[in-house]
Order: structure tokens, then C-alpha cells, then sequence
């Protein structure tokens, strides 16, 4: 539902990706939803029109009774009203899965059950400290044969729709507030009694010192309580909910794999119900009464993949309601097919805002291929560059071609203009797009409208003809219905309208066809029945054929032609439809002006296809004779033809310079079988000729008229868009005394390989009801090719009205190609070279005087990014076809860094931009910081992604099953990211009138009046980029932003417009100045060489022994550290003993270097005696190494050399000093360990004074050399020294203070140290809700791997 035909897209999404769904918002549909009706009317839900319900009525029985229609949209509630079972007492929908990976959980992380020591059973979750409880006898739905355990976590938030998420949120926080006041009041109270005790009253003068009068005692215990308030206040205004984390348990019970998800986030799993996969019994849960969210399970990989699953969107709920719901209680509500059943594909990914993703539609379809559904309703789609191409549509060929399957999906919420529909509901042959229209029943009983108008197609259904001529709509359906929706939207059912609406209800009426079908024994494939839709199909009086298609289906009337003609020569085989000269095209569409000047003339290829599997003697046997004909008299085609398997083709002649200029033409060439004549066309060729007026010259208005409307009237005129045309103007005035009226505006140009909608602009105008109320739309236009504009007054907005229209084209052309003197000439859009120092465009207004006013800016830092890593591997049997090709992923890695915090786009420019017409099945792109924590995802369509300062990483996963195709994108897949520069940073480029003023300061360019035909040269100069942007620009980098040469706005008797076009401006910084020259390496003085034999003799035998003592105790020390370890612990102490005396008496007498070989022999028994098992038994000898290493460093001479400050041209200092840093390393990291051990001691410590002091002494010996507070290192330290001083409040204010300030590039260990530090000293101030919302915002922040794709 990409597209127009669901309007609640995010603004941020390109208008190309719209859903297809409901029209919300704006007057594309008339409201949100409704309460349920007790006695709801015909309208509600629409079957009268289709013969549905004279159908129902005819056959009771034949319901869709046996049909199993798959359902691809935005997940389906299984727990939704009217989705419980069939008219037989079946499961109505039998199965739920998620096409899209947003719900699934890495359970690759294997654990065995312990039991804890009240009997139950406990599994270690993934996250680190939390453990889950399992209930003491595990059997029935618990039994686990082989005891392995499968553990995961999952981010709810990610499952959770945005709307529901919001909603969740406002309820936590809500709660959250409330005990965090309950808390504030308890803290003030202490502080306000503290006051009163000891009658601290406030100063008279601000600023003055509350507790003046204390003692030293009291005034820190007054600074601990005010410190409890003000960091109180703090952490609640800071607080930030990321949601539930739900940690998640997979197991095999010996019959099938169960799962249970902790939803109530405490760990305590004894109450749950494991749920088995969803196809399995068809179980399913929701995770809270809050939220009302139903969710399954599918399990995958032997356990090793989890997935959730839930829907992101009502829409899929509401689709499937209308193809197959059924109400005992109600039966009026029934959707079409009550007796039906439904798969549920999701194929809406929530973490796009519920947008279909290539990978998963084509996984869709990879599931229907391995599980049989016989028919496939998907309203969802978008505009394409190209029609019938794609990866996504070759699958679904095979899915209809091989396996038999209908597949049917809505054909856009794009129009009125021509060309409008989508991809692929409208644009693929092997599927059945489906229109929209609305009766007067509609209009009364599901809008509620005070007066009805006949009969019509939605003002917004998407029309035809496919850019390669391709009918594009095949058949009509009602577009709209109030049917069911989600329970977590806690309403039972909405109206939704839209071609999103339509396909279900046609889906439905298949449904119905199918099973009588199937209970007849009549045999049917999806060309007999699409032939017999077509074939059958309701004309609607004053409905174009392009909106239409072949009419609204009569299921009735098709069931008859099935029975009738089952026996029919082409029953077994589509036609193929070609036209060689048109690269191939599948129908006729002549548009832009060089192809209707002329008559054409050419050969339509026409060719038999049967299923793959078909008897060889069939296609030998087929003969098919065919009356031609076509009720256009400007169209001339042969009478007769005989066709066999191989194919014929036909010449035809279409006149296109003899129909009139300014509007378009639509008729079928059909092919009747001359033995069946009454069965209808056995194939169409489409043709479609639109003919464009000539552009006008001189300046004058193209179009000028006055157009009488009535509801759901349009007009249409097309028009050549005159050479050096940028945009286009296009005027609307009421005429007369009519009330408002909604009058829609629509201008659109086709462009080779691009969507529509890169040249559509549609807008809704409310005009009339006041004399002269006028509205100006104004869009970008393509000179030389033609334009449609379509007016229309929307259906629903009734009575008559009279609008004025006036067309103006306007133009200012820059020609970005003109030669700089002994320089390039500019490049497509504008360039700008750094090291060339300027660029010169010439400006020129080829069609009228226009206002040229030149304004440059460049707001983009864009850098393209090679990546880090490629890995290609199989994906699990989830994406394992049924003809065993297996799916790959390629997983590339890009590492960027942001100077700043701020906006970013990141693009990969070869992929970027198709869905349906992608050749590879996904293209998603996640984002995490450093720490891996998701900073968002992004797909086909780049959106702006907030980003901190500091390292990124970006994954891309692109699939396919051909590995030689991935293996070939490994290094063409560049990365970009351009970093939206804030308004503050944004760089100017001046535009100068001659080359002159770029340098004589001369005045800037002015704006001025540019005569018809006139041109004027413009100078760009290289702007002079500020420092805070210099310092991150790097080689190949470039700033990118835009040139618009007309005002921004235009002034008269109309409303402003903007002025769409411009340039897009790319500036490529010169080289950076280079670096001064690099200080001289730091090495070892040479030392001298005596003069005389004996000396150097001498010195040589002392350098030998030396050198040699040196290598000894390495050795030694080596030994020793090889032994550093819990396993040889006892042959280390062993090795120390006999090592203790020449540690201790031999090798301190060297020089700096031999003490910190010492040192570092010291310092790994310390770490090895701390990191051994059971440490509370070792205190003692802990204490005892640290002390080792103390008296080891002569701490005076420590201290000496740091007192002095340190010459940095001073080589031998600077060398002295690395080794002093080894020295105090060494003593801090000793200093701290004995505290650490001081203060462990404290517990269960004979003499408790002795103990505190023993730590107290020990911290503050630490104290001398570093501040504990500061950083990370012994923030542990600080936090257990404050406890027991009774001042957590004021560690608390340290701690937050140095999470604020910390630096972006700081180890994730260490931050850790710090949020772990916040969340005791929270505990410690009982302040429960706060330090649980810490070390939930802790787990969040470092994640334990990348979420899975």
C-alpha cells in the first residue's frame, strides 16, 4: 500500500511510495473510521454490486468453502472479530507469518537449565545478569527432552506499530511520573524537615548560604538531602523509555518446537503459555492488556531463529475482513468469502512505518510457492520506471504460470491522470489489478452523504494505460467497505477506502468463483478464470475503459462462463502479447509528440503459452481460428487469424494524425474464437494514442477555459510542453455563487525509466463560496514532451460548480556547458571546482520576460564510503525455494564517523529507488552507533536518520539466490552519506554579474527582468568554507545543495506558489593545505664510543653481561606470566615462592626498565590473584600484591618527575616519561585493587571499625594520585567510598555529571562502568522505578549483538 491508495504514509516517505490503501487525511476519503452498526446496511459491506450476494443466495454452500486466499499486506489479527473461523466451523486463518524480519530474534545462543534452590528450573537469558524461571516440573507444553534451551531478546518497540508505541509510551510514562512524585514529595519532605529542625530559612539575598550556621556535619548531611532532590528532579525530567525488552525462550518438547515471550519483563516465566508456530495449532497471545496486541510464533532453523509475530497497521486486518469475514452472530457484516480461509504473508515492515520491502513480497511469494493457496490479494504497491520487469515479478509469473495460483492486487490510488497505475498490481501480466468505484448504496450507508450521484469510479482510482501500453486495470470492484480492524486499536471495525479495498472484495468474488469451481469438478487455471472475469465484467455508465478496465466483476455471470467453456480449445493457455518494434511492448501507447505526427504502422506478435508441464501433443494439436476486429475507425487490422503454438503476428494500422489534437484515445483490438463468439475477446491488444495541442508561441497563455463540473466529472487536455519550458503555471478561479467545492488539480509527464511520479503533481483545491477565490498550482515540466492536465471535482464534493482554468508555461534555462576560458565546461547540474575558483552559467528565458534572481547554497556534506566488509552466506530454510534454489545474503559493512551530532541521508546509489522493478530481493540498510545499538533502518527509499557524534556502522543486506551475482556487488556497492549541515553551517555561494566582482568585491548579482529570449552570464565564485566545517571535509569529499533562478514566490491575485526546478549544485572543495613537516622520531641516544682498545673491550663485556642479565629475568618474568592462570595456579605459586627473594632483593636495584619488568610481573600475579574464583577467599593475598607493587615504585621519585612539567623538545625526557608511565599505571591499578579488596572485606568483618578504616586508608591513598570520580576507571571505587560515607546522592550528581560530559569515542566498557555505577547508587536511594528504567536504558544502549535483518 505504497502508494496514494493509503494516504496515512509519513510525510517524510517520497510521494512514490505511498501505500496502497485507505485514502486518509485531506479529501481523499471522507472519514476514519466508524462505530459498529447494530443493523449495518448493504453499503457497509458492499456484495450487491458484484453479484456476491445473489450468489451467497443461490449457493450457500459455495462461500469459499476450500479456497485458501493469502492475504500479503501488513500482518492480519488473528483475534480481530470475524477472524475466528468459517461458515464450516474451520480455523479461519491458518497461518501468520512475517515476511519481513522485523519480528524476528537471534535465539542461536544455546543454554541448559539449572535448578535454583526453592526447585525451580533456570536458564541464563542472553543479556548478562538476567536469569529466567522456568516452572519446577517441566512437562505437558514444558517438557524438553534434550534440555537445550534456545535464548534471545527482543526490542518490543520494534514490534509494537508506531501509533501503539506512542500510545504504550504515554501509558509507562504516566505511571513512571507517577511514583517518581510520590518519590520527589518523600525527598522534599526530608529536606523541608531537615530545615525545620535545625531552622535553615532561605536568604534574603539570592545566592546567599541556606545552611550558614551548621556544623561542618550537618551541612554535608544538608548537602546529601538537597542532592537527593535535585538529582530526583533530574533523572525524572531525563527519563527516556525504549520500550519493553522481551526476553524470549525456545525449546523442542519432542513433537514440536515451543516458545515462550516474557512479556512481563520480570524474568519469571512459571505463569506463561509457550505458544507452538502458529500453523501448527493455531495459538496465539497479546502482550499486555495495555497494548491489546496479538501476536504468534513461527520458529525456524532448529530453534536457532525466532519469529514474532505481529501486524504493524490495521490495514491488513481490515483486508482480510473484506475477502473472507465471517459474523455468526452478525451475518450481514460477513465479507465476501465468509467461508474461506486466510494466510497471513506481512509483508508491511514496521520498522519502515509498516512500507513493503523487496525481500520481503518476494519471500511471500517464496512461502505460497512451498505451501499451496489457491488464490493471492496484495493492496499494496507503487510507481515503477519500468512495467512487467523485476525480480519480484519473474516469481510471481512462476507463481501463476507453474503453480497455478490467482494472484490479484490493487491498481493504485494515483489517478485521475492517465498512467497512474502502479506496480505491480496494474503493470504485470500475471496479475489482476484491480480498480475502484462507489455506488449511491456506498455513498448512503458507509460515507453518510446527504444526497447520492450515480454510480462512479473514485476520483482518486489510478487509470491505465502501463508506460508500455499495457491496459493496466483488468477489472473493477466496490472501493470501500467499514470492516474489522486490530483489537490494539481498540475499536472493532473502520471504514478505509481505496483500491486497497477493492482488491479484497474482488479477491472475495474469485473466492467464490473458486469454490464452486472446486465443488463442481469444474477445471479451471488462472487464465479461465481471469478470461471469464474479463469477459463478464459490468460496464459503468459516463467510466472511462482506462478506469474501469473491462468492468466490475459479476461473479454469477462468471461462474457461467467457466461451466460454459470449460471444454474451450484456449481453456489451457495465455497469450502472450508483443510489439518487437517497441521493445517488446505488451500493448500500443503512442504519447509524446514525434510518435503521433504519423500514422504507425507494425507487427503485434501473438503467442500461444501453455504450462511447462503440458503434453507436448497439446501444443502440436492447437490451431485456433480468430475473427480480428476493432471498433475504432482509425485503427485497421486483418479479419481472420489462424493461430497455432508458435505464434503469428499481425500488421495494424493506427492513424494517429487524423484524431483530434488536445485529448487521448482508447481501443482494443480483440480476438473472438470463431467457435465460441458469445464467450468474448480470447485476447486484447490495447492501444492508446494521446495526442498533444501544439504549444502556443509569443508568450500568451497556453490554455485558457472555463469548465462546468458535477461530482466525479473530469476534464482532461494535453498539451506539448514548449522547447526551454521549466515549469508550469496553472490558475483556478470559481465562477458564480456555488459553495466550496473540491477541485483536483492533476499535471503529469511520463520520462523513460523513471516512475510517474517523478513529473506528477496532484493537489486538492477548495475553491468558490467568495467572489474571485482563485488557487495557483505550479510544477516542473520537461521541455519538448507532453503534458497531462487532468481537472476534476472530487466524487464526493456535490453540486455543480464552474471553474476558470488558465495554462502558463515559463522558463529559465541555465546552460551549465558553457566553456570557462582554458577551463572544463560544467558538468550535468552545476559544478563548481574549488581549485578552479569559479563557474560560469549562463542564463536564458526562451519563452517570455521572466524574473531571473540567482540564490545558490550548499546545505549537503556528502562522502562516499567503500565497505569494511563483505560476507556472503546461505540464508536458513525459511528462504529455501520448493525447487531447493536457496536464497543468499550479502552482508556489507560501512564505518563512518560523525563530527557531529545532527541529520543524515544514507544512499547506495546503484540500488536505491526500486521495489518491484529491483533485480535483487533486498536492499535494507540498519545503522548502530559504536555500541551497536540501532540508530534506525532505511531500504529502497533513503530516509533522514538522526545521528550522535562519533563511530557508525552501517550494514547492508542485499539477497538473491545466484551467489555470482552477489560476489559481483562485493566492491560496485558504494555507500554515501550526506550530512545535512545546519542552518549555522550552511555555505553560501555568491553569484557575481561579471568575472571581475569575483574579485574586486564587486556587488553581487542583482535581480532583474530577462527579455524573452535574452541571456545573462552569471559567476559563481568558490565559497570561502568556515572552519568548523573545513577541519571534516576530506579528498573526494563534496558539498552539495541546489540554484533556483526564479523568486521563490510569485505575488499577484492568486495565492503564492513556490517555483519548482533549479539545478542541483555540487561543490568540490580545493586540496587541503598540506601538514608542516613531522617532528624527528623518537630514538634511543647512541652511546659513546671510547678511544681507546681496553675501554671498548671492558664496555663490550659489560654490554654482553647485561644483556644477558636482562634476558634472564625476562625469562624468569616470561615463566612466570605463562603461569598467570586459574588452571596453574598452584604450579605458579610455586614458581612465585622460589622467585620472591631475587624479586624482591635482586631486581629492583636496576634501572627504571628492570623495575617495570618487575612491575609487570607483579602486576599480573595482583591480576591474576583478583580475577581467580571465589575472591572473597583471597582478600588477604590481594591486599598483599597490591602492596608488592607499591613498595615496588618509588613513589617519591614518581611523584618528582610528574611535579615538573615536561619539555617536549626534550627527547630523553619525553623517553624517561612513557617508562614513569608504566611505573604509575601500575601503582593506581595496585592502589585501586587494595581498595577494592578493603572494602569487600567490610562484609562479615570481626572488627567493622578497624575494617572501614582499613578502606578508608586505602582509598585515600588512591586519592593522593588520581580522583576517583573522574572517568570511568575507579568510578566503582567512588561509588562504594560514598555508600559508606552516606553520600550516594552526591555520587550520583558526580556520576550523571561524567555521563553528560563523556566523550563519544569512550569504550563501551567504560560507560558501561559508569551506567552500572548510576544504577547501584539508585538502588541504594531506594528509588526503584528510577533504577529499573536504568538499567533497562543500560541494556538498550549495549545491545549484545546486531539485531537480525
Amino acid at each position: 500500500m505504497r502508494r496514494a491508495l493509503l494516504r496515512w504514509a509519513p510525510a517524510a516517505r517520497p510521494p512514490v511510495r505511498e501505500h496502497y490503501s485507505m485514502r486518509v487525511g485531506q479529501a481523499r476519503r471522507m472519514q476514519e473510521g466508524a462505530a459498529a452498526m447494530a443493523t449495518p446496511r448493504a453499503g457497509v459491506m458492499p456484495k450487491i454490486e458484484t453479484q456476491a450476494a445473489a450468489f451467497l443466495e443461490a449457493h450457500p454452500e459455495l462461500d469459499g468453502r476450500g479456497v485458501v486466499i493469502a492475504v500479503l499486506d501488513t500482518g492480519v489479527d488473528p483475534a480481530a472479530d470475524g477472524l475466528q473461523t468459517t461458515t464450516d466451523g474451520k480455523p479461519k486463518v491458518i497461518d501468520v507469518v512475517d515476511c519481513t524480519g522485523d519480528g524476528d530474534v537471534d535465539t542461536s545462543t544455546e543454554r541448559e537449565a539449572t535448578v535454583d534452590d526453592e526447585g525451580f528450573h533456570r536458564v541464563e537469558g542472553v543479556t548478562s545478569g538476567v536469569s529466567l524461571k522456568l516452572p519446577k516440573a517441566l512437562e505437558g507444553r514444558w517438557a524438553n527432552p534434550t534440555g537445550a534451551y534456545h535464548v534471545g531478546v527482543k526490542d518490543a518497540f520494534t514490534l509494537f506499530p508506531s501509533a501503539l508505541a506512542k500510545r504504550v509510551a504515554k501509558k509507562r510514562r504516566e505511571a513512571f511520573e507517577a511514583e517518581g512524585r510520590r518519590l520527589l514529595t518523600l525527598e522534599q519532605g526530608k529536606l523541608s524537615a531537615f530545615d525545620t529542625k535545625h531552622g535553615c530559612t532561605q536568604p534574603a539575598k539570592a545566592g546567599g548560604d541556606v545552611a550558614g550556621g551548621l556544623s561542618p556535619a550537618l551541612r554535608l548531611e544538608r548537602k546529601e538531602l538537597a542532592a537527593r532532590v535535585a538529582q530526583l528532579t533530574a533523572r525524572l525530567a531525563a527519563y527516556e523509555d525504549l520500550g519493553p525488552k522481551y526476553h524470549c525462550l525456545v525449546w523442542h518438547d519432542g513433537a514440536r518446537y515451543r516458545a515462550v515471550v516474557d512479556t512481563s519483563e520480570t524474568g519469571d516465566l512459571t505463569t506463561a503459555a509457550p505458544l507452538a508456530p502458529y500453523c501448527d495449532e493455531h495459538e496465539f497471545s497479546h502482550f499486555g492488556d495495555v497494548d491489546k496486541l496479538t501476536y504468534c510464533v513461527q520458529v525456524y532453523d532448529a530453534g536457532k531463529l525466532l519469529s514474532v509475530v505481529a501486524d504493524c497497521h490495521p490495514h491488513g486486518t481490515h483486508v482480510a475482513t473484506i475477502a473472507a469475514g465471517y459474523y455468526p452472530d452478525q451475518p450481514e457484516l460477513n465479507g465476501v468469502a465468509p467461508g474461506a480461509q486466510v494466510v497471513s504473508l506481512k509483508i508491511g515492515d514496521n520498522r519502515l512505518d509498516a512500507m513493503e520491502t523487496t525481500h520481503a513480497v518476494c519471500r511471500a511469494v517464496q512461502y505460497m510457492m512451498s505451501h499451496k493457496v489457491d488464490l493471492v490479494n496484495m493492496s499494496f504497491g507503487e510507481a515503477a520506471g519500468r512495467a512487467n520487469a523485476g525480480r519480484f515479478i519473474k516469481l510471481v509469473d512462476e507463481l501463476v504460470y507453474k503453480h497455478g495460483t490467482i494472484f490479484l492486487s490493487s491498481a493504485g490510488n494515483s489517478g485521475p491522470a492517465l498512467s497512474t497505475v502502479g506496480a505491480p498490481g496494474a503493470t504485470s501480466s500475471s496479475i489482476i489489478g484491480v480498480g475502484a468505484y462507489v455506488t449511491p448504496a456506498m455513498m448512503a450507508d458507509m460515507y453518510s452523504l446527504r444526497q447520492t450521484v450515480p454510480a462512479i469510479q473514485y476520483t482518486w482510482s489510478s487509470r491505465g494505460p502501463a508506460v508500455d501500453g499495457h491496459a493496466g486495470v483488468s477489472i473493477t470492484a466496490p472501493g470501500g467497505a467499514i470492516a474489522s480492524v486490530p483489537n490494539w486499536t481498540l475499536s472493532r471495525n473502520q471504514l478505509m477506502n481505496g483500491t486497497s479495498m477493492s482488491s479484497p472484495n474482488a479477491a472475495g468474488n474469485v473466492a467464490l468463483l473458486l469454490s464452486a469451481l472446486k465443488q463442481k469438478g469444474v477445471a479451471y487455471s488462472p487464465h479461465t478464470v481471469r478470461r471469464a472475469l474479463e469477459n463478464t465484467g459490468k460496464a459503468v455508465p459516463g467510466v472511462e475503459t482506462l478506469a474501469l478496465g473491462t468492468g466490475v466483476v459479476q461473479v454469477l455471470n462468471a461462474l457461467r462462463h467457466c461451466e460454459q467453456y470449460q471444454t474451450a480449445l484456449d481453456k489451457d493457455v495465455r497469450f502472450d502479447i508483443t510489439i518487437p518494434s517497441r521493445e517488446n511492448a505488451r500493448g500500443l501507447y503512442l504519447r509524446e509528440p514525434h510518435e503521433t505526427r504519423t500514422a504507425f504502422e507494425g507487427v503485434v506478435m501473438i503467442t500461444p503459452v501453455y504450462h511447462e508441464d503440458a503434453c507436448n501433443t497439446k501444443r502440436i494439436a492447437f490451431n485456433l481460428n480468430l475473427a480480428v476486429s476493432c471498433a475504432a475507425s482509425w485503427v485497421h487490422v486483418p479479419e481472420t487469424l489462424l493461430l497455432y503454438h508458435s505464434g503469428r503476428g499481425i500488421n495494424i494500422r493506427v492513424d494517429c494524425d487524423t484524431l483530434p489534437a488536445g485529448s487521448s484515445h482508447y481501443t482494443e483490438v480483440v480476438a473472438i474464437d470463431e467457435a465460441h463468439p458469445e464467450a468474448g475477446p480470447v485476447f486484447r491488444i490495447p492501444i492508446t494514442v494521446v495526442r498533444p495541442a501544439a504549444g502556443l508561441t509569443g508568450g500568451a497563455a497556453e490554455l485558457t477555459a472555463v469548465m462546468p463540473f458535477e461530482p466525479g466529472q473530469i476534464e482532461r487536455r494535453f498539451l506539448t510542453v514548449p522547447e526551454g519550458a521549466t515549469w508550469c503555471d496553472v490558475s483556478l478561479k470559481a465562477l458564480g455563487d456555488d459553495p466550496r467545492r473540491n477541485i483536483v488539480v492533476h499535471a503529469l509527464q511520463l520520462h523513460p525509466q523513471l516512475p510517474f511520479s517523478a513529473y506528477n503533481s496532484e493537489q486538492y483545491h477548495f475553491i468558490g463560496g467568495a467572489q474571485d477565490e482563485a488557487a495557483l498550482q505550479s510544477f516542473k515540466v520537461i521541455g519538448g514532451g507532453t503534458l497531462e492536465l487532468t481537472f476534476a471535482q472530487f466524487w464526493s464534493s456535490l453540486g455543480r460548480s464552474t471553474v476558470e482554468v488558465k495554462v502558463e508555461f515559463h522558463g529559465i534555462v541555465a546552460d551549465t556547458g558553457v566553456p570557462i576560458a582554458n577551463g572544463p565546461a560544467a558538468a550535468a547540474g552545476v559544478t563548481l571546482q574549488g581549485a578552479y575558483g569559479y563557474a560560469r552559467v549562463d542564463v536564458a528565458a526562451p519563452l517570455r520576460q521572466e524574473s531571473v534572481d540567482v540564490s545558490c547554497s550548499l546545505t549537503g556534506h556528502l562522502r562516499g564510503f567503500h565497505p569494511k566488509t563483505a560476507v556472503v552466506k546461505a540464508l536458513g530454510e525459511r528462504d529455501l525455494f520448493p525447487d531447493a534454489r536457496q536464497l543468499h545474503e550479502l552482508v556489507l559493512e560501512y564505518e563512518f564517523s560523525a563530527p557531529e551530532a545532527g541529520e543524515v541521508y544514507l544512499r547506495v546509489p546503484l540500488l536505491n529507488d526500486l521495489i518491484y522493478d529491483a533485480a535483487v530481493q533486498s536492499q535494507m540498510l540498519m545503522l548502530v552507533d559504536a555500541h551497536k545499538k540501532v540508530v534506525g533502518w532505511s531500504d529502497a527509499y533513503p530516509q533522514k536518520l538522526k545521528v550522535g557524534k562519533g563511530k557508525h556502522v552501517a550494514r547492508l543486506q542485499v539477497c538473491h539466490d545466484d551467489i555470482a551475482v552477489l560476489e559481483a556487488l562485493k566492491s560496485a556497492l558504494v555507500l554515501t552519506v550526506e550530512r545535512v549541515l545546519e542552518k549555522s553551517a550552511a555555505v553560501s555561494v555568491t553569484p557575481y554579474a561579471t568575472r571581475a566582482d569575483l574579485y574586486h568585491k564587486g556587488a553581487e548579482a542583482k535581480a532583474a527582468a530577462l527579455a524573452k529570449g535574452a541571456r545573462r552570464a552569471i559567476f559563481l565564485k568558490a565559497p570561502t568554507v568556515k572552519e568548523s566545517l573545513q577541519k571534516h571535509l576530506q579528498p573526494g569529499d563534496v558539498l552539495t545543495g541546489s540554484m533556483t533562478l526564479g523568486k521563490a514566490r510569485q505575488a499577484g491575485p492568486v495565492q503564492a506558489a513556490d517555483r519548482p526546478g533549479g539545478y542541483k549544485l555540487t561543490y568540490v572543495p580545493p586540496p587541503a593545505v598540506p601538514e608542516g613537516p613531522k617532528a624527528p622520531e623518537d630514538k634511543e641516544d647512541a652511546a659513546p664510543v671510547p678511544e681507546k682498545k681496553e675501554e671498548r673491550d671492558a664496555a663490550e663485556v659489560a654490554s654482553a653481561e647485561a644483556a644477558l642479565e636482562k634476558e634472564l629475568r625476562g625469562l624468569r618474568i616470561k615463566h612466570l606470566k605463562q603461569l598467570c592462570d586459574e588452571k596453574k595456579y598452584v604450579a605458579y605459586e610455586a614458581a612465585w615462592d622460589g622467585m620472591k627473594p631475587a624479586a624482591a632483593a635482586g631486581f629492583i636495584r636496576y634501572d627504571v626498565e628492570a623495575t617495570n619488568q618487575v612491575l609487570s610481573l607483579l602486576t599480573a600475579r595482583l591480576s591474576t590473584l583478583d580475577g581467580l574464583p571465589h575472591r572473597e577467599e583471597r582478600l588477604a593475598d590481594i591486599v598483599a600484591a597490591a602492596d608488592a607493587v607499591v613498595t615496588a615504585v618509588d613513589a617519591g621519585a614518581l611523584a618528582a618527575h610528574y611535579g615538573t612539567l615536561l619539555d617536549p623538545e626534550d627527547l630523553a625526557a619525553s623517553r624517561l616519561r612513557k617508562k614513569m608511565d608504566v611505573q604509575k599505571a601500575a601503582l593506581l591499578d595496585a592502589l585501586a585493587k587494595k581498595a577494592a579488596a578493603c572494602e569487600a572485606m567490610l562484609a562479615g568483618a570481626a572488627d567493622e571499625a578497624a575494617a572501614r578504616e582499613r578502606f578508608a586508608d586505602a582509598y585515600a591513598a588512591l586519592r593522593k594520585w588520581v580522583d576517583p570520580a573522574a572517568g570511568a576507571d575507579h568510578v566503582d571505587l567512588y561509588v562504594k567510598h560514598c555508600i559508606a560515607q552516606g553520600r550516594p546522592a552526591l555520587a550520583l550528581e558526580k556520576v550523571s555529571t561524567q555521563l553528560a560530559e563523556a566523550e563519544v569515542h569512550m569504550a563501551a566498557d567504560k560507560l558501561k562502568k559508569l551506567h552500572a555505577a548510576r544504577e547501584r547508587l539508585l538502588g541504594v536511594l531506594e528509588w526503584g522505578v528510577l533504577e529499573e528504567a536504568e538499567a533497562k536504558a543500560t541494556a538498550a544502549r549495549f545491545p549484545h549483538g546486531y539485531p537480525c535483518f
